[in-house]
């Protein structure tokens, strides 16, 4: 199905399918960015060998304890919940390695993933909106890249973007199940914000509307959480493992050496690929790997979950689609969103069904507690209501007798002495008199 060439195979499955899907030996000079690792490949398989600790070769300048200091400082605010979920998920399944085949399925080839990608794209009418490359040189297992216009131009309809997607067996969404979580991490949250983003009338000038650049740390933790989120809302097992991983990995980077945390992930994944994968995301931004220490730019996929996860109910997320907006600034684009011309991805078509989901995963990740109604309560729909009790004694209570109607003959009885209420006229001498003041303010005589 694949025609194969010495340097680039490509496909072309359908006549009909516009989007271009091609499978590169590396990734082209322009699409690199700059935390590319060059030599990765031939650094993994001389750690893997022979045990030598990498040292790698960027693309471009990174200057990780410069301007990224903040996105990548080490964070332990969820440090309890990510070793749950390890913990949890060796306890059941043994590790990593067993999970992937019950969350996502089996391995399938790159024809039949390429084929998955395409009819995810057509199902979304996204057909022709972006080119498919597979690569076996990526720091992930997929990323969404796009060139065009500076965005102070206003120009996002001359944007072209593409979906580079990994080949090689480190990626574990190369599964039935799993090439379907990737699109919805990738098409269904990132092109789809991204897309729609153009759109809004904030797109060239976020701080006229005081909006946060979506490379902000804030922007981050929000993109890539609700990503992670949506990676595993197709999974049959909906565990947040590999977020949770990635956040741990960067908290035990502080203690342990390259090598020491290598063999350190064994307890929760075997596979040595694997291993290797997150201590390379977590020590990438050391100039000696075997040093003491990492960064933490990849915990923003925990982090942004956990803190979604946990406020599901009080999130519009049809209107977070309408661009790259945080949770928090919901609020102040609400009026001057265009949402009639928003796409959203298949699972928001019934936002009842994906909020229940989003909060089952919640519950079975361990992030919030499910709370049992007592037995009294769950018969009863509404809670009476206790009839406030008066603090005036019955002897002090006073009746008002002016306003008040006359009794009936029948009431007071042909014996009653009672005199019945008197009604005055609105405007007789004595109502008048009731309705003036006391206090009299004639001038004073000279």
């Amino acid at each position: 199905m694949l025609s194969s060439d010495e340097d680039e195979m490509s496909s072309n499955f359908d006549p009909a399918v516009k989007t271009p899907v091609k499978i590169l030996r590396e990734t082209p000079l322009k699409y690199q960015s700059n935390d590319h690792i060059n030599n990765l490949q031939e650094e993994k398989e001389n750690f893997l060998k022979f045990g030598k600790i990498p040292r790698f070769q960027f693309a471009g300048a990174v200057d990780w304890l410069g301007t990224n200091k903040k996105n990548s400082e080490i964070r332990f605010d969820f440090f309890q919940e990510a070793r749950y979920i390890l913990e949890r998920v060796r306890d059941v399944y043994g590790g990593g390695d067993v999970f992937f085949d019950a969350a996502f399925g089996e391995k399938i080839s790159l024809s039949q993933a390429s084929q998955t990608v395409l009819q995810y794209l057509k199902s979304h009418g996204l057909d022709g909106s972006l080119s498919v490359y597979w690569t076996s040189d990526l720091n992930c297992s997929g990323k969404m890249f796009w060139q065009g216009p500076n965005v102070r131009y206003n120009r996002p309809e001359a944007r072209k973007f593409s979906l580079w997607l990994k080949k090689s067996s480190e990626n574990v969404y190369l599964r039935e199940l799993g090439i379907k979580s990737l699109m919805d991490h990738e098409i269904g949250t990132h092109f789809l914000r991204a897309t729609n983003d153009g759109l809004q009338p904030w797109y060239s000038n976020r701080k006229k509307f005081d909006l946060r650049s979506p490379r902000s740390y804030t922007g981050r933790v929000n993109e890539e959480g609700l990503a992670a989120i949506n990676t595993i809302y197709q999974a049959q097992v909906k565990m947040l493992f590999l977020p949770a991983l990635l956040y741990y990995t960067a908290c035990m980077s502080t203690e342990m050496s390259f090598k020491e945390l290598f063999e350190h992930l064994a307890m929760y994944i075997y596979d040595p690929e694997q291993r290797w994968k997150q201590v390379v995301r977590a020590k990438r931004c050391l100039s000696n790997c075997s040093d003491i220490g990492g960064c933490g730019y990849d915990q923003c996929y925990f982090e942004g979950a956990v803190t979604i996860l946990r406020q599901v109910n009080d999130i519009d997320f049809k209107l977070m689609y309408a661009g790259k907006i945080c949770c928090d600034e919901l609020q102040r684009i609400k009026r001057i969103a265009r949402q009639g011309c928003v796409k959203l991805p298949h699972f928001l078509k019934d936002i009842v069904a994906y909020k229940k989901t989003l909060n089952e995963i919640a519950l079975t990740n361990g992030l919030i507690q499910k709370i049992n109604r007592p037995l009294f309560c769950r018969n009863n729909s509404r809670p009476k209501v206790r009839k406030k009790k008066s603090l005036v004694s019955p002897q002090d209570r006073v009746q008002s007798r002016i306003f008040s109607c006359p009794k009936s003959r029948s009431q007071s009885g042909p014996l009653s002495t009672t005199l019945p209420t008197r009604i005055l006229p609105r405007r007789s001498d004595m109502y008048r008199r009731l309705c003036t003041s006391v206090a009299s303010f004639a001038p004073l005589s000279s």
